[in-house]
């Protein structure tokens, strides 16, 4: 296992690094008891060439789970730039990390219930799967996602539809999502998915 420091408020940490992929790493604490992280911490990781400034997802008994504290993970809800992100997406001179995934999902309007299928996730909103063509567009929705055992309850909006050969796939802007959803997202993502960029 490879050590390495992290540094955080001024103090340096041994840590074991468990697991890498391109944007996230998992590390063990060699001693956890002296170092406490919250999610959204930024830390410094080096060692073994590396100088990284990470951001911790999720902390838990000694293994510590981070992201590069610029990763696209972190503009998944950013209520106040959800009309710059789309400008700049429009513009096609940005791309954003669309983060494949595959989850069930109900979305609700006045008594209605829409099955779905969560296809993707990225800070343009959720990519959302299914065959009903009844889907309105800029209308609040409630939905309930499942991230295994965990369930998150965003508000969100549909902003655009692209028929398919045997689908209909939405995207549905976040307009509301609590803390706490937010990091079980952001967990489970980082701990169970690919990346993918979107177009």
């Amino acid at each position: 296992m490879q050590e390495i420091q992290l540094l955080h408020n001024g103090k340096k940490c041994r840590a074991g690094l468990l697991r890498e992929d391109a944007e996230w790493m998992e590390v063990i604490l060699y001693q956890p008891a002296l170092t406490k992280f919250q999610c959204e911490d930024i830390l410094t990781v080096s060692g073994f060439n590396r100088n990284q400034k990470m951001r911790v997802i999720h902390a838990d008994r000694g293994k510590v789970l981070l992201a590069a504290a610029n990763s696209d993970l972190f503009k998944l809800y950013a209520p106040e730039r959800n009309g710059e992100l789309l400008a700049e997406y429009d513009s096609e001179a940005v791309t954003y990390t669309s983060y494949k995934l595959n989850a069930f999902a109900t979305l609700t309007r006045e008594r209605t219930i829409f099955p779905m299928r969560v296809v993707d996730v990225s800070p343009l909103g959720i990519g959302f799967v299914n065959n009903d063509i009844n889907m309105e567009f800029n209308t609040l929705y409630n939905a309930s996602i499942s991230l295994g055992p965990a369930v998150i309850t965003p508000t969100v909006t549909i902003s655009y539809a692209h028929f398919m050969e045997k689908s209909i796939r939405y995207c549905a802007a976040i307009q509301w999502i609590t803390d706490q959803d937010l990091r079980r997202l952001r967990y489970f993502i980082a701990s169970r998915t690919k990346q993918l960029h979107a177009m």
